[in-house]
Parts: C-alpha cells; structure tokens; sequence
C-alpha cells in the first residue's frame, strides 16, 4: 500500500479507535454507577464505587498522556506502523476495561470477605492490560518504554498473592492506588523533561 495510505488510514483510524477507547471507559461508569444504585448502600459499596470511577478517571488520564505526540507521531512520521499496531493496541485497552468493569460489577456485589483468585485477576489484571496496551504504542511510535511504569506494574503483580488474603474492596483501592502512583510519576518524568528542553 502507498505510504499517503497509511497517512490518511492513520488519521481515521485513530478517531475511530479513541471512539472505542471513550466508549470502553463510559461503560466502566455506566457499570458501576447502575450497579451500585441497584445494591443496598454500604460503607464498603459507596468506597468500592468511588474507587471505580476513580479508576475510569485514571485510565483516561493515562490514555490521553502524551496523546499528541502518539497522534503527531502516527500521522506524520510513522503511519505505517501505527496502523498495524493500533488493532492489538485497543484490544488491550478495551479488554482491559471490560475485565475491570466486571471486577468492579463483583465487588459492588459482594465487597467483603476474601477475593478469589480468579476476582484478582479481574479487578487488578485489567489496570495491568490497560497500561500494557498504552505503553505498547508509546514504545513502538516514541520508542519510550519509561521504567516508573514497569516498576508499579511489578509492584502490582508481586502483590497479587497478599491482595487474594484481602476483602474485595481493598484489592480496588489497591490497584486503584497502583495506577494513582504510575499516573503521578508518569507527570512529574512529562514535566521533567519539558524543563530540561
């Protein structure tokens, strides 16, 4: 295909797939928000649902970070590969919301007692593929892979046995502590190097 292909394919996939992404995060509220006011009000329900769309919030910041350069860098200088990489990039991103979607739609259920493996694996598992799938794209069309966000990843993941022996709800906070860090440090490296240049 001519490269001026990938130039226009680059620009239009790329109001398509932040469509996606928009529509992926509404229904994370959408979810949370009708599933807590079905649930009986609880301490423990009003956190987890809070903590959620903290969460949505989250992930939109860490998804628009830098979101020019990704455009600028994908129209102009690099349309080719990010027209190959954007399908498997959103699958993450989305797959990652909806896996924290129906962590969230379990605990607002049941936010007591301890977590199974398998609600672990929702609820912190879905932050972890979200920010995989963003760092993926900043990688291959910025070449920055930047280790703050490899270190908090790490740090989820290594907890993942401590968070099973954990109520629900604090596996939320946890995880939503996890992306608060990785959103923090992801700023302060952005501003950083902006007063370096």
């Amino acid at each position: 295909m001519p490269i001026d292909h990938y130039t226009r394919l680059s620009v239009h996939f790329g109001e398509r797939y932040q469509q996606i992404a928009i529509l992926a995060l509404g229904e994370l509220a959408l979810t949370a928000t009708l599933t807590f006011s079905r649930a009986a009000y609880t301490p423990a329900r009003v956190a987890a649902f809070l903590t959620a769309l903290v969460t949505a919030l989250l992930f939109w910041q860490i998804y628009v970070l830098q979101s020019n350069k990704l455009v600028d860098r994908s129209a102009h200088r690099r349309p080719r590969e990010s027209v190959e990489l954007a399908p498997y990039v959103y699958a993450c991103l989305v797959t990652g919301v909806i896996a924290t979607s129906g962590g969230v739609d379990l605990v607002l259920h049941d936010p007591h007692g301890t977590t199974p493996v398998s609600w672990v694996v929702l609820i912190a598992g879905g932050p972890v593929l979200f920010v995989l799938g963003r760092m993926s794209s900043e990688y291959v069309l910025l070449g920055q892979l930047p280790p703050t966000r490899l270190a908090w990843l790490a740090l989820l993941l290594a907890a993942t046995p401590l968070l099973t022996t954990l109520a629900p709800v604090l596996v939320m906070i946890v995880s939503a502590g996890v992306l608060a860090g990785l959103t923090i440090t992801d700023v302060r490296r952005l501003r950083r190097g902006a007063s370096a240049n």
